[in-house]
């Protein structure tokens, strides 16, 4: 019996109700079709969704003024903590860095400091949480139409159709023996708009 991932991005109900499925007859493949919907978004958007508590993470010194943390929002989860090396070499020695030299833009996960960020490699050191505790409902009814739709055209297994108007919005299907990538299907269901706004996009030297 599969299990639902501990961070999947939707609920067996929801998908169920969507659906109109009930019973459990099909709950094993449901839920197998909402971790792979989680990570089809997760994978979209480069992003873990679920809150992260007491996360450390190293940051070279750019001589900016800010710092991009890798993962947003911010939570009030724990306290956040900046912390500067106080070597240029390889030693676990850093002094915190005082709050009023630095400004914290949570929903961004953005560190504005009062001075530049300088320094050698892993200068700075981050603690802190972050994630939504609540997954948004914008990412939540993403994952069940990317979920319904895998559970009802999965792309390996779509056999003489080639496309499907529901309402205002036609999807069309790859042919059966091919396969539509993740981009594909988020575009056909319409949810790049919504997935666009999570989208952490990856910068040039950011470890």
């Amino acid at each position: 019996m599969a299990q639902l991932l501990s961070y999947a991005l939707t609920t067996l109900a929801d998908v169920k109700e969507t659906l109109g499925i009930t019973g459990t007859s099909q709950d094993n493949l449901l839920t197998r079709k909402i971790n792979q919907a989680t990570e089809i978004i997760i994978g979209y958007c480069n992003r873990r969704f679920d809150e992260q508590t007491n996360v450390v993470e190293y940051y070279d010194g750019r001589i900016e003024q800010q710092l991009l943390l890798r993962n947003r929002p911010i939570t009030t989860t724990t306290t956040f903590k900046l912390e500067a090396r106080d070597t240029s070499l390889n030693d676990n020695d850093f002094t915190t860095v005082p709050t009023d030299e630095y400004f914290i833009d949570r929903e961004a996960g953005v560190i504005d400091g009062v001075a530049s960020f300088v320094g050698s490699w892993d200068r700075w050191k981050v603690t802190y949480s972050y994630g939504y505790a609540t997954i948004p409902s914008d990412v939540a009814e993403a994952c069940v139409s990317i979920a319904g739709y895998l559970y009802n055209y999965d792309p390996a297994n779509v056999a003489g159709i080639q496309s499907k108007e529901e309402g205002t919005r036609k999807l069309t299907f790859a042919s059966k023996g091919s396969s539509s990538s993740s981009d594909d299907i988020i575009s056909q269901l319409g949810l790049k708009t919504v997935l666009d706004r999570y989208t952490e996009i990856v910068i040039s030297g950011q470890r």
